[in-house]
């Protein structure tokens, strides 16, 4: 490569380092920052996200859906409230759950975080599942966290096939449990032989 070919390259990887980050087509740019500087931050009061989720109101569905999975790729920190906003959105008829925020969905019930898993969750309880969805959600009910293997134990209940991945997991914790005497598996277990018992009354 000649030196001025090498100089040109040089000068063009600069420009893009200056310009910022690249953004797909359609994404706003400004806008994905602001929102990620509005969410950042993972015990925040309602009342603080209520700028950034104004601002979010006012897209139309396929830039907010956009806008979304854009700021969840860019930033670990704004994960959580984006899946705030987007329950509350559902709650509201704000949004409709779209190909691409399941993505995200999906992507969060296998985080390393709990509160991220727990919110995807929530997501998940309110909309028509994708079969990818489904199988992250059967996966929860191996969570480290009880109180989130009772969340998708909830979740599972409503399927039409929910009957039997509930007796499934009855025998599993139960074999756990008594292997190891382990009692972290009591509320989620408790849970779904309430589920399971409600499932058995004449309708």
């Amino acid at each position: 490569m000649s030196k001025s070919v090498m100089q040109a390259f040089c000068v063009s990887v600069l420009a893009m380092i200056a310009s910022g980050p690249v953004w797909a087509e359609g994404i706003d740019g400004g806008l994905v920052q602001e929102v990620i500087r509005g969410f950042s931050g993972y015990h925040k009061h309602r009342s603080e996200l209520v700028p950034t989720q104004v601002m979010l109101d006012r897209l139309p569905p396929d830039q907010l859906a956009d806008t979304l999975v854009a700021v969840w790729e860019r930033s670990e920190a704004a994960r959580i409230n984006v899946l705030v906003y987007i329950v509350s959105s559902i709650d509201e008829g704000k949004v409709p759950l779209s190909a691409k925020l399941w993505t995200i969905v999906e992507r969060s019930l296998v985080s390393s975080d709990g509160g991220e898993r727990s919110m995807a969750l929530e997501v998940a309880r309110r909309g028509k599942l994708r079969e990818e969805v489904r199988t992250a959600i059967l996966a929860r009910l191996a969570d480290s966290d009880d109180r989130i293997r009772g969340s998708a134990v909830s979740i599972i209940s409503r399927w039409p096939d929910g009957k039997v991945h509930l007796e499934r997991y009855l025998a599993t914790g139960k074999r756990i449990a008594g292997a190891t005497n382990d009692k972290n598996y009591t509320n989620s277990m408790d849970r779904a032989r309430s589920l399971l018992n409600e499932m058995k009354q004449p309708r």
